[in-house]
């Protein structure tokens, strides 16, 4: 029996394949690959408090999961080079696990992605509410997640000048988020989602310190 090529084992020969590959192929290894594997593995936390949502755990539920899709496409897209945006995708590699600004650049896109989640469940679930329909709540949700894959590229370049509006982003989303899930309503959900949001409150000071360079 043949041994395997060594080339099986090398990360740089495999993301080399991958980024040779054209059309739909191409797409769809970027949207599921990269894209649902990025968000599942930076998100888990807040994906998990939308069903823990009380009240409007339905909407929530609804908004989120469009949300999500609009993520994962818009990172397909965006990584292919075909979103209308003036500057380069940027992208997550392996590489740039082990240093201190690789794990930084994990941390900010791991804050964003959360917080433009939250945005996109919550907002999604009262527009449903105030419009009396349901199907307002995905529409909502998707759109939001794909304005906030549009404004990705450019919010997170370390850029003084858009450092306030990023840290805003952040900082609202987090506020919608506990508006939403209602962690303070102890006759209902789950009190672990207080800690959840607290640990975003947390990934958001570091993440505001380390663009704001202090």
């Amino acid at each position: 029996m043949s041994k395997p090529s060594s080339d099986a084992f090398n990360d740089e020969r495999v993301l080399q394949h991958r980024s040779e590959r054209t059309g739909w192929d191409r797409f769809l290894t970027d949207a599921i690959y990269y894209g649902l594997g990025q968000i599942i593995l930076l998100t888990f936390p807040i994906f998990w408090l939308l069903y823990q949502t009380p009240f409007i755990d339905i909407e929530a539920i609804a908004a989120g999961w469009a949300t999500l899709v609009a993520l994962v496409i818009g990172i397909g897209f965006g990584r292919g080079g075909r979103l209308p945006i003036n500057t380069s995708w940027p992208s997550l590699t392996n590489g740039m696990l082990g240093s201190a600004d690789g794990y930084r650049t994990y941390l900010s896109r791991a804050v964003y992605l959360s917080t433009t989640f939250m945005l996109g469940a919550y907002i999604g679930a009262y527009a449903a509410i105030w419009s009396g329909s349901l199907f307002v709540a995905p529409i909502v949700g998707g759109s939001i997640g794909l304005i906030a894959i549009l404004m990705l590229p450019t919010l997170l370049h370390e850029n003084s000048s858009i450092a306030v509006a990023r840290i805003g982003y952040n900082i609202v989303g987090l506020g919608v988020g506990i508006i939403g899930s209602s962690p303070f309503d102890i006759g209902v959900g789950d009190p672990t989602v207080g800690v959840v949001l607290l640990a975003v409150a947390i990934c958001i000071y570091l993440d505001a310190t380390y663009i704001l360079g202090t």
